[in-house]
């Protein structure tokens, strides 16, 4: 009888072992979504905002963008970017230079394998101006 037991025992075991594993936490889903896939500048110095929704730790990459000594933030030959790079929500600000024109790039938001775009173009001085 105390064979059949550990024979039941063994078998109810083994048929729990994987429903209880399989019934752990379940994982926040990883998500990476930015409100804006364009921003426009005026020639000069403007401002524009857009937000970052995510789960996680992401960061803001761009050629010629390069970390600011200080807070947060990136500059490049003709904006900055703050934040570069945080956790979870963000609104991001993009702030053209004062005496730019005509110039276009491109921010590459990243996180955990994903990559969202947002193009940056500014408009060229007028004839006159």
């Amino acid at each position: 009888m105390e064979l059949k037991n550990l024979k039941l025992s063994s078998i109810v075991l083994f048929v729990l072992i994987p429903f209880l594993l399989s019934c752990s936490k379940e994982k926040t889903p990883q998500t990476l979504e930015v409100d804006k896939t364009e921003l426009h500048f005026p020639a000069g110095a403007a401002s524009r905002e857009f937000n970052i929704t995510t789960t996680g730790v992401w960061r803001i990459e761009a050629t010629g963008l390069s970390p600011y000594i200080g807070p947060n933030r990136g500059d490049a030959d003709w904006y900055t970017v703050e934040p570069m790079g945080e956790t979870g929500n963000a609104k991001v600000t993009v702030t053209s230079k004062e005496g730019t024109a005509g110039n276009t790039a491109t921010l590459k938001i990243k996180y955990d394998g994903r990559e969202k775009i947002v193009e940056l173009k500014q408009d060229a001085v007028s004839e006159g101006e």
